[in-house]
């Protein structure tokens, strides 16, 4: 029994959803205790201040990743290994995505320096000149970190992509605790520890070969022109729902200040904990449901789509009822005695965190089933409701417990609209989900018992 046990497990970590799960796991738990250091030695104000010039690097990078990853994925899925042009072909997807890229890098950085300079109050979001500076920096000693895991994970290569992940929030802690320990911190060496790991991983992924920085000549303007057009929409999409899910961080720096930022974001972090096994999940979907789509396969699809999304749904669906409960002790212990307030605000993100699988894989099926342009509305719609709920919440109510409210109301109306987009395309529709996913999950208890039950009276002969 425990032989079969160990090779169900074994069999269960070799998956790529396993897989992407415990290094986004990992991942998490080491950002975690990163920030639970941070919230401890930083005065509330600078620790608010750097959560608000991460969630802009979050906003760069996110845009960057919108252009290139998906059509990576959308245009290399179909391309046949056993073929003589394959290597060829491939190079040249590689190198418009590390040209585009390049490019987007460079005229980013210095165009938000010369804002911070000449418009002094975007430092409320970003920081004076010499934060942007960094902010280039960082961006720049990424990108071959950050194209490295776009080309893993075109390929499904989740275990590598993983290594990367957890490395770099890995070395980032490290590098904090070092320095805490030598009374070099804090300050802006936080930026320069920050820009040191991302750095010395980019270094590793060029070296050993992942960020394939040789194709970076064979790339053309069809391809580029591609990634470009297909980016547009996926562009929108990911910097809208990355934004719809940062606004209300940034609207509180700029009007309540990084005080409010701070007691903010120490249950956002912890939420954070439900949107990661959502994405592990999700991300590893995504190849799947493109190749049904393109084999025509539109009831499969939509099969594999409901048993997923539902199945996951269940499975999260405890998790932010614990979350719920418990949100007074886990805020304390992230953050300490100091930011109990945000225990109110853990309640209302539990709330929204219920919602998370079925609105990710909303998002996901739009984008697999080639229509991102409907994914683009649905981040939109979610984008204004955000935005003019955050603003009511904080100018009319000075309250962070109303723009937590505000949402569970996002969410909601968001994920509503995405299966309504979705069910004019494929037979899917939210009930199918929940009941697909039930049957599932019915299915899989059923199974573990009866093996385990035929285990228990095998070993007893």
């Amino acid at each position: 029994m425990i032989n079969r046990t160990l090779n169900a497990v074994q069999t269960i970590l070799r998956k790529n959803a396993a897989v992407s799960l415990l290094g986004n796991g990992t991942a998490a738990i080491i950002s975690l205790t990163t920030t639970g250091l941070l919230a401890r030695w930083m005065p509330r104000e600078a620790f608010g201040t750097w959560v608000l010039f991460l969630v802009t690097y979050t906003l760069f990078d996110t845009l960057r990743s919108g252009l290139l990853l998906n059509g990576m994925i959308q245009y290399t899925a179909d391309l046949r290994t056993e073929t003589a042009t394959f290597e060829s072909s491939l190079k040249r997807w590689e190198g418009a995505v590390w040209q585009l890229g390049l490019l987007m890098t460079m005229v980013v950085g210095p165009f938000l320096i010369g804002l911070t300079y000449y418009f002094p109050m975007i430092s409320d979001w970003v920081g004076n000149s010499e934060t942007a500076v960094w902010f280039w920096i960082i961006s720049l000693v990424s990108l071959p970190a950050n194209i490295a895991t776009w080309f893993l994970h075109a390929r499904s290569q989740f275990r590598p992509l993983q290594w990367i992940r957890v490395l770099t929030q890995l070395v980032f802690l490290l590098l904090i605790i070092g320095c805490y320990q030598f009374q070099l911190f804090p300050g802006n060496s936080l930026y320069g520890l920050f820009a040191v790991a991302n750095g010395a991983i980019s270094l590793w992924s060029l070296f050993i070969g992942w960020s394939r920085w040789r194709s970076i000549p064979a790339g053309r303007t069809a391809e580029r022109n591609a990634l470009f057009h297909f980016g547009k929409y996926t562009i929108g999409t990911l910097v809208g729902s990355n934004l719809q899910r940062s606004a209300d961080t940034l609207l509180l720096g700029a009007i309540l200040g990084p005080e409010a930022v701070a007691l903010y974001a120490i249950p956002q972090r912890l939420t954070q904990l439900l949107d990661m096994p959502v994405r592990s999940v999700v991300v590893t979907a995504m190849p799947r449901l493109v190749k049904l789509q393109q084999q025509g396969k539109s009831s499969e699809l939509a099969a594999y789509f409901q048993q997923s999304a539902g199945l996951l749904w269940l499975v999260m669906l405890p998790l932010s009822i614990v979350g719920f409960v418990l949100a007074e002790p886990l805020v304390t212990l992230l953050g300490g005695g100091h930011y109990r307030d945000g225990a109110t605000l853990m309640r209302c993100f539990m709330l929204y965190g219920a919602l998370l699988p079925l609105d990710r894989y909303s998002g996901v099926g739009l984008d697999a089933i080639g229509k991102p342009q409907f994914n683009l509305v649905k981040v939109l719609f979610m984008l204004c409701i955000q935005v003019g709920g955050a603003l009511v919440a904080l100018l009319v109510f000075r309250s962070t417990t109303a723009l937590a409210g505000v949402s569970i109301v996002t969410f909601a109306m968001g994920m509503l609209l995405g299966f309504r987009l979705l069910k004019r395309h494929v037979p899917i529709s939210l009930t199918g989900c929940i009941q697909t996913g039930w049957t599932e999950l019915v299915g899989l208890i059923t199974r573990f018992r009866h093996e385990w039950i035929r285990s228990t009276v095998k070993n007893f002969r």
